[in-house]
């Protein structure tokens, strides 16, 4: 992906909008401990993309595999965790059976109408990745249009390399001189060194 996130527009005026989303994932149910509360409940909106491939695992594939059964079960417990998180998401109290919701507390209900998006593939292979890649890389290029900034450099990055070209030296230990850096840097490299707190 190209590197949105400037400050500055196009014409050298300060972007008066956030101009890059933060981005984030995990495969699955794994994230369910790391994020899902934030964006089942949490205070503000945040917009995720569910990608799943419809097929995963063919028994015909598996044919020398004594578990091909047990890998099409998990691909489907998958799924339908997928669709119940799209679902709740976009629903939220609407989702739950109407008897349970009408004892639920507070804390455990769900607002419902957060924005998400569900991309199904067929299945997971060079061109469906490919064409992902593709659809994801144009939509950052039209968000920069709309924001009217240039994704294509990268002078925020810039500056964090010859910060440490500067600081690499010290690491090699060809360079002993901190006093050019501040304070905490300082006790980080010390620190890194080996040398503690003096």
């Amino acid at each position: 992906m190209e590197s949105n996130g400037k400050s500055t527009q196009r014409d050298g005026t300060k972007a008066e909008v956030n101009t890059c989303p933060v981005i984030w994932g995990e495969v699955g149910p794994n994230a369910q401990h790391a994020f899902y509360q934030l964006l089942h409940q949490g205070t503000q909106a945040v917009s995720c993309d569910f990608i799943a491939p419809v097929e995963r695992y063919h028994a015909n594939h598996f044919t020398y595999v004594e578990n091909a059964a047990a890998l099409i079960e998990q691909h489907h417990l998958a799924l339908s965790n997928c669709l119940a998180q799209s679902r709740l998401l976009a629903f939220g109290n609407q989702a739950l059976d109407t008897k349970e919701l009408k004892d639920l507390p507070v804390y455990k209900q769900y607002e419902g109408n957060q924005p998400s998006s569900t991309l199904l593939l067929q299945e997971l292979n060079p061109y469906s990745l490919g064409m992902l890649i593709v659809a994801y890389e144009h939509k950052v290029f039209v968000q920069s249009v709309i924001w009217n900034i240039n994704p294509f450099d990268q002078w925020g990055v810039e500056k964090g390399k010859e910060i440490a070209n500067q600081l690499l030296p010290i690491l090699n230990g060809e360079q002993t001189d901190l006093s050019q850096f501040d304070g905490s840097t300082r006790g980080l490299l010390k620190m890194l060194l080996g040398k503690g707190h003096d």
